[in-house]
């Protein structure tokens, strides 16, 4: 139980983003025997074997294919969970002054208390999408 519980806190630890929170799940699956399968390919699943694929790194789909022969009335059982949460984001037109300070132009995204917020140092983490020749063109850190 305790291996559980540090287990848990460790994720919770290093899952600051829902980005971060994708790439530790999707190690977890790896290491778990789960094959990753592309939104974009035909899937080809056998019987018994763990799947995942990721929506633009920050959802990720899992599920295990049934052993029996698909035609029963149980033939898919999802678990889900939601990887966002609530958080401040950079606006698209982030940087801005105030006075002679540089600053960053945020929007509250979720059920933020924001009491929470104003007694830490606040830093960057997650993905940045860029327009470009790839609409979907991601930078990650």
């Amino acid at each position: 139980m305790e291996n559980t519980v540090n287990d848990l806190l460790d994720f919770i630890k290093f899952s600051a983003t829902p980005y971060h929170t994708v790439k530790n799940a999707e190690e977890m699956l790896l290491k778990a025997g789960f094959k990753p399968l592309a939104m974009t390919d035909k899937w080809e699943l056998s019987r018994g074997q763990g799947y995942y694929t990721k929506i633009y790194g920050s959802a990720i789909i899992a599920f295990t294919a049934g052993k029996g022969d698909f035609t029963g009335k149980n033939k898919l059982r999802l678990a889900c969970a939601h990887t966002d949460f609530p958080c401040l984001r950079l606006k698209p037109a982030a940087s801005m002054e105030k006075g002679k300070y540089g600053i960053l132009n945020i929007e509250t995204y979720g059920g933020l208390i924001l009491n929470s917020w104003l007694d830490r140092p606040l830093s960057l983490a997650g993905k940045v999408v860029l327009k470009g020749n790839n609409p979907l063109e991601q930078k990650q850190g």
